[in-house]
């Protein structure tokens, strides 16, 4: 799939961030590599090769953006759709990430040649900016699966794919009018504190899919802790069983 991320495919050109961004604030066409439409578009592609001819989707955040697409464009391939802390509008100041998110979003996107501990270090404060409060980041845990997907993407040290994949989002329409279309039964599940999309969103989703239903988690944020998925996990399963 084009993810820009991991192992996955990856663009090498670098992107021109300040004036994407300018041209999104101005509400001017952004030009980018690929967008949501795209990226759906290689979702279905991944289930042709594996012979699927339909699955349950779950995507969070940009993935739940581009299972939108998918649910609303391909309905014989959707079993069922869940959909966590996402949003069908396009980022902005009143639904969007709050400016401390912002700030951290663009300082990742211009990092370039970062030691592994500067990694570390940025993850650590991204982590705690988007995850549950007062939650211990800084564990042996997390420092291993840190430093193992640095190693595992030895040779892209750079945060230009998670700004291609931004300017994705930005550049995409929203999908207000095609989530109406969306036939599968669907669970949508959002934290009342996200500072990255506005629980918001989640509401107006709810209100749009015809045949969903809203969970809104009061202690959740971005991120799905074992602590947030235990307050769900049942109702996820009987979502997937009943479909």
């Amino acid at each position: 799939m084009i993810i820009d991320s991991g192992l996955s495919s990856r663009f090498k050109e670098k992107p021109s961030l300040q004036l994407g961004y300018l041209r999104y604030f101005l509400r001017l066409p952004i030009k980018t590599e690929y967008n949501l439409n795209d990226m759906a578009k290689d979702g279905i592609d991944v289930l042709d090769h594996l012979g699927i001819d339909n699955a349950h989707i779950l995507g969070t955040s940009m993935g739940g953006m581009i299972s939108q697409i998918i649910c609303a464009k391909y309905p014989d391939r959707v079993r069922s759709f869940t959909l966590i802390a996402s949003t069908a509008s396009v980022p902005g100041p009143l639904n969007g990430p709050s400016k401390e998110v912002r700030t951290m979003m663009l300082e990742r996107s211009l990092l370039e040649n970062p030691t592994m501990e500067e990694v570390y270090q940025r993850e650590i404060k991204w982590v705690g900016l988007i995850g549950m409060e007062n939650k211990k980041v800084d564990t042996p845990e997390f420092r291993e699966e840190t430093i193992n997907n640095y190693i595992r993407t030895e040779g892209v040290k750079d945060g230009f794919g998670y700004a291609r994949q931004l300017f994705a989002i930005l550049s995409s329409k929203n999908r207000l009018r095609k989530i109406r279309s969306i036939k599968a039964k669907t669970l949508i599940v959002h934290g009342k504190k996200d500072p990255v999309i506005n629980v918001k969103n989640s509401y107006l989703m709810n209100n749009l899919i015809p045949n969903s239903e809203l969970i809104v988690i009061d202690n959740m944020r971005h991120l799905i802790e074992e602590e947030i998925l235990d307050q769900f996990k049942n109702k996820l399963l009987e979502h997937l069983i009943q479909s």
